[in-house]
């Protein structure tokens, strides 16, 4: 990244709040681009969706990831990243970013865009780049409509992958909590209609991603239960449901399990039987034996009956939540 790239991605008027340096970025946009977007993620922050219908009254706006979370439904909502139209004229009326200022653990989870291009255009691209191609060649997510990821990120990455990662945008504008804001300009915005994956994310990304990203696996792992296992997460609190997966997460990684696919099996099977199977004898007396990650997983599935998994399945109470495995099944594989 070059001193001129520096330059532009850093702004700092600390004569005026943080709020105050949007309007100036908003106003100065007008002069140059058609539209302004925000775009916030839900599940950063427990408040965002249901604070924005409840304040935003007529705001356009088009939910990401619909196809990864079936559409606009009861579970997708509150983990939906959302793109919103804002309307310049009565911008410093707006009630819903009056709020996102307000907060300072909001901060974090949203960001502005102003492009030339409409809604669905800017839309489409943000969903094209929500998969990618690892450095192994698998699809993973790339959170970028994550402002905490896509602002470190952006910041570090080449003038040309900048391009094509903000597509039809030509400005992203960060706030922070330390009352600064990282405006990323794209020289080149261009529509490039394209179907995910098409970006490959190098080594060199994916250890910057993950210097930057404080838990991916956690956030993959929602998405995953989300998508396979809503109606199984419904049967929770939302307000616990986001902790419940944290500790699934951490059930799994204190049994051994390392491979995503096994993690993502083996925390579905808490939720949807029982958050202390492994204490289960019959589970036991299978794990017990060395075996591969993998081949633990297929015990399970061969080798306990339908009869068998409902008796193992019980009402979970938070103790049994919390309860975490003694020992790695995988030290004697």
């Amino acid at each position: 990244m070059d001193d001129e790239q520096q330059a532009q991605a850093h702004i700092k008027e600390t004569e005026l709040s943080l709020q105050q340096q949007f309007y100036t970025f908003a106003h100065s946009q007008a002069k140059t681009t058609e539209y302004l977007y925000l775009l916030f993620n839900s599940a950063n922050h427990p408040q965002l969706p249901q604070q924005y219908y409840a304040l935003e009254t007529g705001q356009q706006y088009i939910g990401l990831l619909q196809e990864l979370l079936e559409g606009y439904n009861e579970q997708s909502i509150p983990v939906m990243p959302y793109l919103v139209k804002i309307n310049r004229e009565s911008i410093e009326e707006n009630p819903f970013i009056d709020w996102l200022f307000s907060i300072p653990d909001a901060q974090s989870n949203f960001f502005f865009l102003s492009s030339d291009f409409n809604l669905e255009t800017v839309a489409a691209h943000w969903d094209s780049i929500a998969l990618t191609y690892n450095s192994q060649q698998q699809t993973v997510i790339l959170r970028l409509f994550d402002a905490h990821i896509s602002q470190q990120f952006l910041t570090k990455i080449s003038q040309s992958e900048q391009q094509q990662l903000m597509g039809p945008c030509q400005s992203l504008w960060f706030p922070n909590e330390s009352c600064q804001a990282t405006l990323i300009n794209n020289s080149a915005p261009i529509n490039q209609p394209r179907t995910a994956p098409w970006f490959h994310l190098s080594q060199q990304h994916e250890i910057w991603l993950a210097g930057n990203e404080e838990n991916p696996l956690l956030y993959n792992l929602t998405l995953y239960l989300w998508e396979n296992h809503s109606d199984t997460l419904a049967q929770y609190s939302p307000e616990i449901i986001e902790s419940l997966i944290a500790q699934s997460l951490k059930k799994a990684l204190g049994l051994g399990f390392t491979k995503t696919d096994a993690i993502y099996f083996c925390a579905s099977l808490f939720f949807y039987y029982s958050p202390i199977l492994y204490q289960n004898h019959l589970i036991q007396t299978l794990w017990s034996q060395p075996a591969s990650e993998q081949q633990h997983l297929k015990n399970l599935r061969e080798k306990i009956t339908a009869q068998q998994w409902q008796q193992i399945a019980h009402p979970a109470s938070m103790d049994d939540w919390m309860n975490l495995p003694e020992y790695s099944i995988l030290t004697a594989g």
